[in-house]
């Protein structure tokens, strides 16, 4: 008997038949071996190593026939096929995009997210040549792209709100002519109004269009068509677009964000590089049925360095909401000061920045060298208490070499319950962690501390809990209810 191991290089590139691994053989086996590439390789060429022999031959084929008189290694190996992203601005100045310009491998779905700057407004993208409207979008890699993010000025309007365009018209011939003149908006050069004159020779008139703007928010190329005679005469661009501005979903006097158990007002003191956190926002009202999203940034020196979309569909208009999570939102891996922003996007359109204070990130200095065993967590009912009973009890181990002295805290995440639309909602009431105390704690190698808390916390439905120290050392993760 025999083994045949096959392998993939780089790993995940491609896979194999038979699998990846080692398959035993009787002596004298042929086997028959193939490659297929994934999504953004191609393969290059197989491997095949006689181990006894110590002989390789290589082999450009993608399948191949192995003798099996001996044991048998057989490496297929395939290249990865990138794809460069140019990605630019229009006009200078305008705005900026996340990410820059790079190589990408074949098959990447990158977020391509537009960031006007003052008194400028995004208006679509050109993609290798294709027009596109939405804010953020995804893009396929599949070969070299162009991008092109184009932004304008313009003035902003009410959806649905009516107003008059004027224009003055001349007609500089020798001859009177009669004219149709069509105001368009949009890229698509959608008619939204028309009027019907005619001029005498060396003659002008202002013409007016009534027009109802668009009801979807958006930027709007400006554009009018002038026909005489059934001719199309001259097509011309206004100098500015116009932009249909919705209603802002926030109402800044009442909004608040808060990381895991960083509250408003409150200054963070343990949000570890690299952390994965939970970015709870809210409330606001809403005042338009409409997908909206919701995008937390941290900035520093201006530059965006870690970011979390939310994207959620309100059916209801004139609501009010608590608050949205944006959950695995990951710490950026360089400590210091951030400035935090909330972005709010709808209908694909970037409608706000508000900014929300600064959050401090720290280094990990060493390992944490505690674990948390035999986690116990219960809520106790008890007659005429309409409070939750907490229990929790749990051992704390320096698992490390030398006395440590840490922080231990203990955190409480709470959940209500609503019902809405026929199925549950989850809504974080208020900041989405509590910290229901803190004890520091000195322990010689291997020794333990029995950690139990009991007390009255707040409200009702699920309550979670965790136990995490200032070395970035945490528990599982227990939840109870009543």
């Amino acid at each position: 008997m025999h083994t045949l191991t096959l392998l993939v290089m780089p790993i995940g590139a491609g896979w194999t038949s038979p699998a990846v691994g080692s398959h035993v053989y009787e002596h004298g086996a042929s086997v028959n071996i193939e490659a297929y590439a994934n999504v953004g390789a191609i393969f290059d060429h197989w491997d095949v190593t006689f181990i006894q022999s110590g002989v390789t031959i290589p082999t450009d084929s993608w399948f191949d026939t192995i003798p099996m008189t001996e044991d048998i290694q057989a490496i297929a190996y395939f290249n990865i096929i990138n794809h460069y992203l140019t990605i630019s601005t229009t006009p200078e100045g305008s705005g900026s995009v996340t990410p820059e310009s790079g190589e990408y491998q074949s098959g990447s779905l990158v977020l391509l997210t537009a960031y006007p700057n003052v008194e400028w407004h995004f208006s679509h993208w050109d993609i290798n040549g294709n027009i596109i409207t939405g804010n953020p979008i995804q893009v396929l890699i599949q070969s070299g792209t162009q991008v092109v993010a184009n932004f304008s000025v313009g003035t902003e309007f009410e959806p649905g709100s009516v107003h008059t365009a004027k224009a003055t018209m001349t007609n500089p011939t020798n001859t009177g002519f009669d004219y149709e003149a069509y105001l368009y908006m949009g890229i698509d050069l959608a008619v939204v109004s028309a009027s019907f004159f005619h001029l005498n020779a060396d003659e002008s008139k202002q013409a007016e269009f009534s027009v109802v703007m668009p009801a979807t928010p958006g930027i709007y190329p400006v554009h009018l068509g002038i026909f005489s005679g059934g001719q199309n005469i001259a097509l011309y661009k206004a100098d500015e677009d116009v932009i249909i501005v919705a209603p802002a979903i926030f109402d800044p006097n009442i909004k608040y964000i808060s990381f895991n158990y960083w509250t408003q007002g409150s200054i963070p003191s343990d949000f570890l590089i690299n952390s994965r956190q939970t970015a709870t926002v809210g409330p606001f009202a809403t005042y338009i049925s409409e997908t909206y999203m919701l995008e937390v940034v941290l900035l520093k020196n201006g530059e965006i360095k870690a970011s979390g979309f939310c994207q959620f569909y309100f059916q209801d208009s004139n609501a009010s909401y608590t608050a949205i999570n944006i959950d695995n939102f990951v710490l950026p891996s360089e400590p210091g000061e951030y400035d935090v922003q909330i972005r709010t996007y709808r209908g694909g359109q970037l409608t706000g920045i508000y900014p929300e204070g600064k959050l401090i990130v720290y280094p990990i200095t060493e390992p944490s060298d505690l674990a948390f065993q035999n986690l116990v967590f219960s809520l106790p009912q008890y007659s005429g208490l309409i409070w939750h009973y907490l229990d929790v009890e749990c051992d704390i181990v320096n698992t490390g070499n030398e006395t440590i002295t840490r922080e231990v805290s203990l955190l409480l995440h709470y959940h209500d319950y609503t019902a809405k639309y026929g199925h549950w909602w989850r809504v974080v009431t208020g900041a989405s962690y509590y910290n229901l105390g803190r004890v520091t704690l000195t322990l010689a190698p291997g020794a333990s501390f029995h950690y139990h808390y009991a007390g009255t916390t707040v409200g009702r439905g699920e309550s979670c809990i965790e136990l995490r120290d200032d070395m970035g050392g945490i528990s599982e993760y227990k939840c109870a209810g009543w």
